[in-house]
């Protein structure tokens, strides 16, 4: 059985594409979470409820929405390291774990992040199609920043982008070492 998220698709979705934010910092709520371990990745779904685009001519971003898979394992040892890395700031910034447990072997649920807010990065990047019909075709797209996320309250983000009707996670975190 395939759980699947459709609140807020509309029949265009379905076309693809979809109305992802432009490129800028958001406020963002995590709307769904899903571990697909066997899969090998982490899959958060955000809503931005706050922010402004880095070309104020794309116009209010609210309500857009983005996904980002956060790889657990990579090719190499060094790629895993990295993944890691990048994984624990997702816990610490959605406040999943504080800072101090960083060093330590943890069983994270990272389900328990829906409903959570923090700050992302949006960015544009291109990549080339590399199956069906479509492959080698130059195309672009909307994504997370690969360190590209923050508590509410964390001291890169704390004059940015914010819904006032919503609290932070309550933690207040540096990743100077991460």
């Amino acid at each position: 059985m395939v759980r699947m998220a459709t609140q807020g698709m509309t029949e265009k979705d379905l076309e693809g594409g979809g109305d992802y934010p432009a490129p800028g910092m958001y406020h963002v709520s995590i709307s769904n979470a899903r571990e697909l371990v066997d899969d090998n990745y982490v899959q958060l779904d955000f809503t931005v409820m706050a922010g402004a685009p880095a070309d104020p001519a794309a116009g209010d971003q609210r309500g857009k929405r983005i996904s980002e898979r956060y790889y657990i394992t990579g090719t190499t040892e060094e790629a895993t390291e990295k993944l890691m890395k990048r994984l624990a700031r997702v816990a610490v910034s959605v406040g999943l774990i504080d800072k101090s447990q960083i060093g330590q072997d943890l069983d994270i649920d990272f389900t328990m992040a829906e409903g959570r807010d923090c700050v992302i990065r949006v960015k544009k990047e291109k990549y080339t199609v590399k199956k069906g019909e479509n492959a080698g075709q130059e195309r672009e797209r909307a994504s997370v920043d690969f360190l590209g996320i923050w508590s509410t309250d964390h001291e890169e983000v704390t004059q940015g982008p914010k819904d006032a009707g919503v609290s932070s996670n309550g933690s207040k975190e540096s990743f100077d070492d991460i």
